[in-house]
């Protein structure tokens, strides 16, 4: 029974960060997730995976700031 469960919040997890719903949708399964009572262990995995979740937001930001300049772009 407890693989069953573990399977079942490891697909719960992946959708959560997966979703490409937007944030909307984001809300909605996170303010789901706030009504579950859920263990100190379970907590601990949601800080985490929340945390990965900026992480990976600010990766995607800085990426999308840095402009890498071609080389003989201007001809030279």
């Amino acid at each position: 029974m407890h693989r069953r469960t573990a399977f079942v919040a490891g697909l719960a997890v992946g959708y959560y960060l997966g979703t490409r719903a937007g944030r909307e949708r984001y809300e909605e399964i996170r303010a789901v997730l706030d009504d579950l009572p859920i263990g100190r262990a379970a907590e601990k995995v949601r800080a985490l995976a929340e945390l990965a979740v900026v992480r990976l937001q600010e990766a995607r930001d800085e990426r999308s700031a840095t402009v890498l300049p071609f080389p003989n772009a201007a001809g030279e």
